[in-house]
């Protein structure tokens, strides 16, 4: 081809450009690439470039896409001229070149248009956004955002047009315009639900409740932080429950009950310590917590965690977050009257706020307070201009534009009920005219029935008063029952939000053993049925408990019996049918159960990684092994926990496997076995259950978890018309041991 020379001397100037870095392989193996290739056309030119971006080798990628389009002009390729830009953009972008991004950006967009290339142009879109994101520029970064919807509406990417809705209502957020915001975040949940992104509607949801949680409608602010907990809860995302939860906490902040909001910044802390990279969230959280001690006025507590916040803020260079651990700080310090410290600390948060052109709440609030402690030091004249520059803020915020749209609905309003009222008088004058000229008619016979009807509303009146009287009464019972029904319901999440911390699993547990899954079904919002993983002294202890009932009972003796395993498991314990026989001789003794017919039964295995040996006991639960051999099914001791009908003389046994190879285990519950559903409203079975195991035991364990729960509701609910009610609570534990080749 007549530009292949250009391009092979293209490629060679990048090898030379770009060896002294560590991110480009050796000489050697550059020239290996362009050998293999041959470089005969401008395709591989972008597939090199894309590999480049692919790894983050972004200076790379800016300095081939240069070369790209220097060839592109010089042999007048308009198409690759498009696409040269938008690569260049886009590596520009994660550069964080983002003035230089933009211009080049707007390049890309005029040789696609030309081109009417609709995928690429989307995309360039989105990038140009971002850039005016980070640029402050609000109104172009909308633009761009909208402009790229037509483009990916056309190329039917819901993907992209969903990141474009998200990012318009963040970016109205920021601009203070709350009422586009909500209205790009409705559009986002109602495409994800559409598509069934459950991961995108739990962030829609919890984007809408910020909206609420802003306008002060505390319970649909709520309700949409619930909807997000209960998705990630489906989706096991511990950050995503940990979001909602400070959402939630915020909540309760402003309608300041704030031992409720501490309760759920604290479930919120304890999920984000367990997170990698979460550095943000935790002094996020840590600052609404020190924030609600200060509500409290428990100042102690308050700058404790102000100033945890503040050390990492500053760690991460999270300036924004810096800033309001200072004014907090500031307000705590105020209020000892240490007015002097308060100050320089305030000082540093208003010139922040007043260099940005959002963040206005936060100025305004920085503003009250420099004013109070000014006027609380007696300088009145600085305190003055604080003032001043309150006031004018306060008035841009609440603005004329506001109170002209209150005026409009006010007049609208008003307008409405003079309407009514004339409607009213019109059909009253109507009825008074058809009374007169049917009492012309029949005077005598109306006076008789007038003084026959005078009786009879004397009569209805005083019923009608018992009945408004009575109704009255039912409905102040019902409100009661209702509040009743409520608080009980927010306990048992509470709850269930503490039993699944106990029962999450660590990040080690599940870096030794990557191959599992969990499919948990409690009857209610708590469950007896729960599991534990332990991995210690390079043992896997793995537990099935199933507690004897259902709901807050049967929990509370699952939080006790997690308990005592923990402890039996730091004291030593290695083997199965040992922590059986001392997590029973415990709770008889801690807990005086020997009169009482609650028990627990249980399975228990112990992964050895050294020996590739696996350990089995059992107390009435068995355990399930495939393998290369067939399939094993091992039976537990006819004995539970805390059992008062049997003798304890009978030992729990220990069974032994050496894995020879690739082996899967499964330990379950009796509440999918005992499940009544199907054509004949009988039960499932445990045998059922081994075989449906056996059916898809060669499957990954994330589509066998799919598959058992499409079974579990397919036998719950054998048709539209009918639905079996949960009789137990449900668990089933599958793991994949693989053995060291």
């Amino acid at each position: 081809m007549k530009y292949l020379f250009q391009i092979s001397i293209a490629i060679i100037c990048l090898i030379i450009a770009t060896s002294c870095t560590n991110e480009t392989p050796p000489l050697s193996e550059q020239v290996e690439i362009i050998e293999h290739n041959n470089y005969l056309e401008l395709d591989s030119v972008n597939n090199e470039i894309v590999r480049l971006f692919n790894e983050r080798r972004y200076d790379s990628s800016i300095i081939l896409s240069h070369i790209g389009l220097q060839i592109a002009r010089e042999n007048n390729l308009k198409k690759e001229l498009g696409i040269f830009y938008h690569f260049l953009t886009k590596s520009l972008y994660k550069n964080k070149q983002y003035k230089k991004g933009q211009t080049e950006g707007l390049k890309a967009i005029k040789w696609l248009k030309k081109q009417k290339d609709i995928p690429y142009s989307g995309d360039i879109y989105i990038t140009l956004a971002r850039n005016s994101r980070y640029l402050n520029q609000y109104d172009s970064a909308i633009y761009f955002y909208k402009e790229s919807i037509k483009y990916l509406e056309i190329n039917d990417d819901f993907i992209g047009m969903s990141i474009a809705y998200n990012n318009i209502g963040a970016t109205y957020k920021i601009k203070g315009d709350y009422t586009e915001a909500l209205t790009y975040y409705l559009k986002d949940l109602e495409l994800n639900k559409l598509h069934n992104q459950k991961l995108d509607q739990a962030i829609a949801s919890n984007n809408i409740g910020q909206i609420m949680l802003i306008n002060r409608d505390y319970d649909k602010a709520l309700n949409y932080f619930n909807q997000a907990e209960e998705i990630n809860r489906e989706l096991n995302n511990p950050k995503g429950i940990a979001l909602a939860n400070s959402n939630i906490g915020s909540v309760y902040h402003l309608m300041e009950k704030f031992d409720e909001s501490l309760q759920f910044f604290f479930t919120a802390l304890t999920t984000y310590d367990t997170l990698d990279r979460s550095d943000y969230r935790i002094a996020e959280t840590m600052t609404n917590i020190g924030n609600a001690y200060l509500q409290k006025n428990d100042l102690s507590n308050a700058i404790i965690y102000i100033d945890k916040a503040l050390k990492i803020n500053k760690k991460i260079k999270n300036t924004r977050g810096e800033m309001k651990s200072l004014y907090l700080k500031g307000e705590c310090l105020f209020h000892t009257k240490k007015y002097s410290s308060a100050l320089s600390l305030l000082y540093r948060a208003e010139k922040y706020y007043s260099q940005s052109s959002h963040y206005k709440i936060e100025h305004l609030n920085t503003l009250s307070l420099i004013h109070k402690c000014l006027s609380a030091s007696k300088n009145f004249r600085l305190a003055y201009h604080y003032q001043s520059n309150w006031n004018e803020l306060y008035k841009e915020i609440n603005g004329n534009k506001n109170r002209a749209k209150i005026a409009d609905l006010n007049q609208k309003y008003e307008t409405s009920e003079k309407e009514l009222l004339i409607e009213k008088l019109h059909k009253d004058q109507l009825i008074k005219e058809q009374k007169i000229r049917y009492q012309n008619k029949i005077s005598i016979f109306l006076l008789l029935l007038s003084i026959i009807l005078f009786t009879f509303i004397i009569f209805i009146v005083f019923i009608q008063k018992k009945k408004k009287k009575t109704h009255n009464l039912i409905k102040e019972q019902n409100i009661e029952i209702t509040s009743i029904h409520t608080e009980l319901l927010d306990s048992l999440r509470l709850a269930r939000r503490i039993q699944y911390s106990l029962i999450s699993i660590s990040d080690k547990v599940k870096e030794v053993i990557p191959e599992h899954f969990i499919f948990w079904h409690p009857m209610h919002e708590v469950s007896g049925d729960v599991y534990h993983f332990e991995y210690k002294d390079n043992r896997l202890y793995v537990t099935l408990m199933d507690c004897t009932g259902h709901g807050a009972p049967a929990s509370l003796m699952a939080t006790l019996c997690i308990k005592t395993l923990n402890d039996i498991i730091t004291d030593g314990a290695i083997h199965p049918d040992t922590i059986l026989e001392e997590l029973d001789y415990r709770m008889k003794d801690e807990n005086s159960l020997e009169q009482s017919l609650s028990g627990v039964d249980a399975s228990i295995i112990i992964y050895n990684f050294d020996t590739e040996t696996i350990e089995f006991s059992g107390a009435r639960r068995p355990v399930y092994f495939i393998d290369n051999e067939g399939r094993n099914h091992i039976k537990g001791t006819k004995r539970s926990i805390c059992d008062t009908l049997i003798n304890d003389a009978i030992p729990f046994e220990r069974h032994t496997k050496k894995l020879t190879s690739d082996t899967r285990v499964y330990l379950y519950s009796d509440g999918f076995a005992d499940q009544f559903g199907g054509p004949n409203n009988k039960k499932f079975k445990e045998p059922k259950l081994r075989n449906k195991l056996f059916e898809i035991n060669e499957l990954p364990l994330e589509q066998q978890q799919d598959l058992l729960t499409d079974t579990y509701w397919s036998w719950r609910k054998p048709s539209n018309k009918k639905e079996n009610r949960a009789t137990d609570d449900t668990l089933v534990l599958g793991f994949n041991f693989k053995i060291n080749s």
